[in-house]
């Protein structure tokens, strides 16, 4: 199955707001990772931040927002998806290393990478944390109308790169 895996790039991080990635076998959608660049500040880290349009760039001086908190930029995955069939063919990987290998070429304009996971999740929280995303905190009413129970959200976040390459090569401390 794997050799005849390939990934298909729509965009690119650099000339868009939006990196999006399909993997197709076959000529057939197998999977996807759709992400976006979003300005943040401290204050707001685990809060809804606001996404470039594509098209934006990232304006490298420093700006502040009208509470005088300074503005950052992060890469937001949105989605990530493979066809339950095509789960072990290490699509997702593929997918994943391409965005982190695109975001962590982006050093210095980007400050990091996350993602929204269902707090039982735990086969995706694991995915993510073999990538150098650790735990940032938790959103308690993030899915609503009672579609997702519980409601809750865990922020998995990840340094882009030599920050992140520092943290997944640390010998763990627990």
């Amino acid at each position: 199955m794997e050799e005849n895996f390939i990934p298909f790039i729509l965009s690119n991080i650099p000339s868009s707001s939006l990196c999006n990635i399909s993997a197709y076998h076959n000529e057939y959608l197998v999977g996807a990772i759709n992400s976006r660049i979003e300005t943040y500040t401290d204050k707001n880290r685990l809060r809804k931040a606001t996404h470039l349009t594509p098209g934006q760039k990232i304006d490298k001086k420093p700006h502040k927002d009208a509470d005088g908190n300074v503005l950052r930029y992060r890469l937001y995955i949105s989605t990530l998806s493979v066809l339950e069939a095509y789960r072990n063919a290490k699509i997702g990987s593929t997918l994943m290393k391409t965005v982190l290998e695109t975001a962590d070429s982006m050093e210095g304009e980007l400050d990091e990478i996350y993602v929204h996971v269902h707090v039982d999740n735990k086969q995706a929280i694991e995915f993510y944390n073999k990538f150098g995303f650790s735990q940032i905190g938790q959103i308690e009413d993030y899915y609503r109308n009672n579609v997702v129970s519980p409601p809750i959200a865990v922020v998995l976040a990840r340094p882009i790169g030599k920050k992140a390459v520092k943290q997944e090569t640390a010998p763990e401390t627990q």
